[in-house]
């Protein structure tokens, strides 16, 4: 289930009655999963908390927290968010991902997706075909072998981080549109957690 942090009425995080968790616990319907969104450009230094409901989410502990982050390319692929990473997994080793453990982290989202046209206004304004894979926080475009590299980056820092510290790692991996796997596989790094 798609979600995100502090929903208190029957709309999401955009005010919008398209993807609520408020609406599915209102509704009887099981959460399995919630997906949270950090900014762009930043890694954040605690783990999310789960989503503010009432009723409150059953079954809260057995849900699985999903965390995308949006760090910058060139910035992570130079050690740029090593320290801010470290604090990061500090905080879900001590926490336990606020939530038992049972969490993942993927790096971006459905990043295949045309950029906005706010993003690439050329594009929009000329008709012309714009290239898929969003744009990081610097407008540099996501590529897939861009997108893939951030993914194994995270993918091994995060195993090396568990590896040295102890505790259990969140799975890591990329979250993109799988109804169309032929364009979404480009963007999807191999040898990833899910």
């Amino acid at each position: 289930m798609r979600g995100c942090n502090g929903i208190a009425t029957d709309v999401d995080c955009n005010k919008k009655p398209d993807d609520p968790v408020q609406g599915y616990v209102n509704n009887g319907i099981p959460i399995t999963g919630v997906r949270h969104y950090c900014a762009t450009g930043v890694i954040p230094a605690t783990w999310p908390s789960v989503p503010v409901t009432s009723p409150t989410i059953p079954n809260i502990g057995d849900v699985s927290m999903c965390v995308s982050i949006y760090p910058n390319h060139d910035q992570l692929l130079n050690n740029g968010y090593d320290d801010d990473l470290n604090t990061f997994l500090k905080d879900f080793k001590t926490n336990g991902g606020a939530n038992g453990g049972r969490a993942m982290l993927s790096t971006w989202h459905e990043t295949s997706n045309y950029p906005s046209c706010t993003e690439d206004p050329v594009h929009c304004g000329q008709g012309s075909a714009p290239t898929r894979g969003k744009l990081d926080g610097t407008g540099l475009q996501l590529t897939g072998p861009r997108i893939q590299a951030m993914q194994t980056y995270v993918y091994n820092f995060v195993k090396n981080y568990f590896l040295q510290n102890g505790g259990t790692a969140p799975a890591v991996g990329a979250i993109d549109i799988g109804g169309f796997f032929d364009r979404a596989k480009a963007f999807m790094a191999p040898g990833l957690d899910f």
